[in-house]
């Protein structure tokens, strides 16, 4: 199930008050496996790519958490035998580029910039070749990404190994809980989801200067006064990026906010994955060189993803309450 673009207009909702697109999503899948008599049926889904929204930004981030009905991930409880590839990191590499930034035909190497096979992470490198001839059509731009090889490679990854006999995670990494110290945050994924696996933390440039857009899916902050924390899940004004370091055990991270925390007030909340606001942030390429069209947008180039399968971290919004994270109900993550 690739869809939802259309449904990015109306009310994300939540699959445990039985409201908008998370009960919707888990009440088609059981009328479907009622029709054809198959009640464990296994049900494979891709939440929607970068760019996806039609228009409506604002509302990209609770419509992939409702894609997991609101539990983070899948399986969810009221969603059995179900897995999920993540796109939020996938949209169209080449849709962004203008004149003379096109293809390896027409490309000016004063002005375009083409990144090197060392920035694309293991599962997409082998795929560099194809975007750089960027042959194919683009049709209706965002809503219909070309990038679909590793899309249907996370979704065999996560079939295999949740149902067909695989030992390693079927899953990106899915946030259990974290901690505040100072100005930093560390962040716990589930061990068990994980499995043999372990966290790779890839380059990501924190540098707002060098942006060309306010947010990003990268992982960020809320930084202000207690007042203002409910006003985290909606202003993007609240949010700084955070630069990623690997925790000292192979199921955490560090984030570290730029500038320093303490000269603004106190950490609210943390995202991943999770845009804000409706004007852009939707991007795993938010600088300048990719936002004004000299650079292709390399799919996979959020920070956190497993190290073995290459899968991406779920996206995860938690408020920061006495030093430890809180998820919204009914997803957990207060370890």
């Amino acid at each position: 199930w690739y869809q939802g673009e259309n449904n990015c207009g109306g009310t994300m909702g939540n699959s445990m008050t039985g409201v908008g697109y998370g009960c919707e999503l888990v009440e088609m899948v059981k009328e479907w496996r009622s029709i054809f008599n198959a009640p464990d049926a296994s049900f494979g889904l891709v939440t929607l790519a970068a760019g996806g929204s039609e228009g409506n930004g604002e509302n990209m981030a609770g419509m992939r958490w409702s894609q997991t009905a609101n539990f983070g991930t899948l399986p969810a409880p009221n969603l059995h035998n179900s897995y999920l590839a993540q796109a939020y990191d996938l949209g169209d590499p080449m849709d962004n580029l203008h004149p003379p930034c096109f293809n390896q035909t027409s490309w000016n190497t004063s002005v375009c910039i083409w990144p090197p096979a060392s920035a694309w992470n293991d599962a997409v490198r082998p795929l560099a070749p194809a975007v750089w001839q960027n042959a194919a059509p683009s049709f209706m731009g965002g809503i219909h990404p070309r990038f679909k090889r590793e899309v249907g490679r996370r979704l065999a990854v996560a079939a295999y190994n949740l149902l067909h006999g695989g030992t390693a995670a079927h899953t990106g990494p899915t946030i259990a809980g974290c901690s505040v110290t100072g100005d930093s945050v560390t962040v716990q994924f589930n061990v068990s989801l994980l499995r043999s696996d372990e966290i790779l933390v890839q380059p990501f440039n924190t540098n707002v200067s060098e942006w060309g857009m306010q947010d990003s899916n990268a992982m960020a902050v809320c930084i202000g006064v207690a007042s203002q924390q409910p006003n985290c899940i909606s202003d993007p004004s609240l949010w700084v990026p955070a630069a990623v370091v690997a925790g000292k055990t192979g199921s955490t991270v560090t984030a570290v906010p730029t500038p320093t925390v303490s000269k603004m007030g106190a950490i609210l909340a943390v995202k991943y994955g999770w845009p804000i606001g409706k004007e852009g942030g939707d991007s795993c390429c938010p600088q300048k060189t990719v936002t004004e069209g000299h650079q292709p947008c390399i799919p996979g180039s959020c920070p956190i993803l497993t190290k073995a399968s290459s899968l991406p971290a779920n996206p995860f919004f938690a408020l920061v309450t006495a030093g430890k994270c809180r998820c919204m109900s009914p997803q957990v993550c207060d370890q």
